[in-house]
C-alpha cells in the first residue's frame, strides 16, 4: 500500500508544482524564435501592433460606453503621436502598479501561511508529546514532523514562483525609477527627427510602449537588481558610524551632456 501512497504524493507535488506546463504554448518556443520570417506570423504581429494603437487612440463615449475610434495623427506630426504614446504609457502604469500590488498582498500571504504552518506543527507536536509515550504516538509525531515541513516547504515553492529576491517595496521604486527615465528621455527628443529617434508612426509607438512595458516585465526586473547587487562596493562608515553621501552631479551638467540614459535602481543595501 505504501508504494500507492508515495505514488499519489509525487502526482500530486507534480500538478500543484505547474509541471503541466509542459503543454503551454510556449514550450515551443524553448529553442527561441523561428530563424526565418513566417507570413502567418507576419500577420499576426501587425494586426497586434495596429490594434494596439488603434485602441490607444480611440475615445470612450461618455454616454453609451461604446468606443470611438479616432484617426491617427498626421505622419509627421511628432508632438501629437508624442501625446498618444503617453495614453498608452497611462494604461501600462495601470496594469504595472496592480502588479505590484499583487505582490505585496502575496507576500503577506506567504508570510502568514508559514506562520500559520510553524504554529501548527509546534502545537501538534506538543499535544502529541504530551500523551503517553508509545510507539503509535512517537510514529503520529514523526508523520506530523513530516506533513508540515512539506507543507511549509511547498508553501515557499509556490509563492517563490511569483515573488522576486527583494520586497514589492523595492520592486515599486525601481519601476517608478526606470519609467520615470523613459519618460523623460522620449519628452527631451520631440524636437528630433524620425530618423534618429522615430516617433510619428504606428511602428514607432508600438516600439515606445512595448519597450515601457518591458520595464515592469519580471525579467528585466530582477536584472536590474542583480546588475547593481554585482556591482555593489563597501562604503567605509563616517564619524559618528554616519555612510558618508555621494556627491551630486550637477544638474546643469547633466543637462547639458544630453539624455543622462537610464536610471539604474536602487536596492535595500548602500550603494556605491
Amino acid at each position: 500500500m505504501r508504494w500507492k501512497q508515495a505514488t499519489a504524493l509525487v502526482l500530486g507535488t507534480w500538478a500543484l508544482c505547474g509541471c503541466t506546463t509542459v503543454e503551454n504554448e510556449m514550450w515551443g518556443l524553448r529553442y527561441g524564435p523561428q530563424p526565418v520570417l513566417v507570413n502567418e506570423v507576419v500577420q499576426t504581429s501587425m494586426q497586434r501592433q495596429l490594434a494596439a494603437v488603434a485602441a490607444v487612440s480611440s475615445d470612450i463615449d461618455t454616454v453609451t460606453g461604446q468606443r470611438i475610434a479616432l484617426a491617427w495623427p498626421a505622419r509627421q506630426d511628432r508632438r501629437e503621436w508624442y501625446t498618444l504614446i503617453l495614453r498608452g504609457f497611462n494604461t501600462i502604469d495601470d496594469a504595472c502598479m496592480s502588479y505590484v500590488d499583487s505582490l505585496w498582498i502575496m507576500e503577506r500571504q506567504k508570510t502568514r501561511n508559514s506562520t500559520i504552518l510553524h504554529a501548527a506543527g509546534a502545537a501538534g507536536a506538543a499535544l502529541i508529546a504530551a500523551a503517553q509515550t508509545t510507539p503509535s504516538t512517537a510514529a503520529a509525531l514523526v508523520v506530523l514532523s513530516q506533513a508540515f515541513g512539506f507543507a511549509g516547504v511547498l508553501n515557499n515553492a509556490v509563492f517563490d514562483t511569483y515573488l522576486y529576491s527583494q520586497n514589492a517595496s523595492t520592486i515599486k521604486r525601481i519601476i517608478q525609477k526606470t519609467t520615470l527615465e523613459y519618460r523623460s528621455d522620449l519628452a527631451e527628443n520631440i524636437g528630433g527627427d524620425e530618423v534618429t529617434y522615430p516617433i510619428a508612426s504606428v511602428g514607432a509607438a508600438y516600439h515606445h510602449m512595448r519597450e515601457y512595458l518591458a520595464l515592469c516585465l519580471p525579467p528585466t526586473i530582477q536584472a536590474q537588481i542583480d546588475e547593481r547587487l554585482n556591482g555593489a562596493k563597501a562604503i567605509p562608515e563616517g564619524p559618528g558610524g554616519t555612510t558618508p553621501k555621494a556627491k551630486a552631479a550637477p544638474l546643469a551638467a547633466i543637462r547639458s551632456g544630453g539624455s543622462p540614459g537610464r536610471v539604474r535602481p536602487s536596492t535595500a543595501i548602500t550603494l556605491q
